[in-house]
């Protein structure tokens, strides 16, 4: 399927459609032996690209982890909207900037997330939460999955359309026959790099997941059902799974926007902020459904709009198969090998 632009799905709209396409991998080998939960991660030696807002030394508030997605820098993704309205609610934050527009292999991201968590965690004296949209709902779950020491320093996950089992949108002869990023190979649905991080339980006791997508998402899919990926449900963390149509009905809230701007989206994620647990959509007031975006954002303002055509530009160029204008960033025909630590150590005899 060729991938139309998604600049070309925003005209006469001020919300665009989704940013990212991902395609299928080939399937795990059924003999792979997971590591066990609390086995250890190695050692990490890079270091996280951090910036941080005021307030997260020694924070009073539970600071907030940004994690971007596929094809964007932390500050495309968030500058315009997260970033302040956290600010203008006094919530602390931190946001994670991967290299090559986190479009180079996950299981790294995942290790400079991991690097991120217990810097901020350091920093801020207490435990934080992290908040992702897209891919960057999924990759902090490595570094929970496979780096059991960032569990403890972590109260909340807050995912949004994040692609947790992978998506259907599948492009597989493109990408075998152009290249593409590491990073959509590992997100589409059967990839090994899912296998791996959903194995043995996918949320850990003492931590709150929250995850929030739209049943309109054309690009994580499937987003309806009684099964949609964004859907966590294995483990001992306390999960809350919501579209945002169960708490507005006529949102039409796109893979972009419900991340990105919607107004349902930031009520769930400040819930979950301020309760003990996971978001409780019955307790966010219905009046949300009648507000365009989250707090801080109007897409009448230029620059605004701009920096949203700006994010959604970065993604659509960097997920084409056979186009690469992201500098460091080498297209691959396969799915990466996943990392020795994944598996399970030998015993000695």
């Amino acid at each position: 399927m060729p991938f139309a632009p998604v600049r070309r799905a925003i005209a006469g709209a001020l919300v665009t459609t989704g940013t990212v396409a991902l395609l299928a991998a080939a399937p795990a080998p059924a003999a792979t032996r997971w590591a066990p939960i609390d086995q250890a991660g190695p050692k990490l030696r890079a270091k996280a690209a951090l910036t941080c807002g005021p307030g997260v030394a020694r924070a009073t508030r539970t600071p907030v982890l940004l994690v971007p997605g596929t094809g964007v820098t932390a500050a495309q993704s968030y500058s315009w909207n997260w970033q302040r309205s956290l600010t203008a609610a006094g919530i602390p934050w931190c946001s994670v900037t991967p290299p090559t527009a986190t479009l180079a292999d996950i299981q790294r991201t995942g290790e400079l997330v991991a690097d991120a968590i217990r810097r901020v965690q350091r920093t801020a004296k207490r435990r934080i939460a992290i908040l992702g949209h897209s891919q960057g709902g999924l990759s902090p779950r490595w570094a929970l999955r496979f780096f059991p020491d960032t569990r403890a320093k972590v109260s909340d996950v807050i995912a949004i359309g994040a692609p947790q089992h992978g998506t259907t949108l599948v492009p597989t002869a493109e990408c075998r026959a152009k290249g593409c990023a590491a990073a959509i190979w590992q997100q589409a649905r059967g990839s090994r790099f899912l296998d791996a991080v959903n194995s043995r339980a996918e949320t850990f006791r003492g931590i709150s997941y929250t995850n929030v997508w739209s049943t309109s998402d054309a690009v994580v899919m499937p987003a309806g059902g009684s099964r949609p990926t964004s859907a966590l449900r294995t483990g001992r963390g306390r999960i809350t799974n919501v579209a945002v149509q169960e708490v507005c009905p006529a949102e039409k809230a796109d893979h972009l926007s419900v991340g990105l701007v919607s107004a349902t989206t930031y009520a769930l994620a400040i819930d979950a902020l301020d309760r003990d647990g996971p978001a409780n959509p019955g307790a966010v007031a219905r009046t949300v459904c009648s507000q365009p975006y989250q707090p801080g954002v109007d897409l009448r303002n230029p620059d605004t709009y701009r920096q949203l055509l700006s994010a959604t530009d970065a993604a659509d160029t960097a997920t084409t198969p056979g186009v690469n204008k992201v500098s460091g960033l080498s297209l691959v025909k396969r799915e990466p090998a996943l990392r020795s630590y994944v598996k399970a150590k030998r015993k000695r005899r």
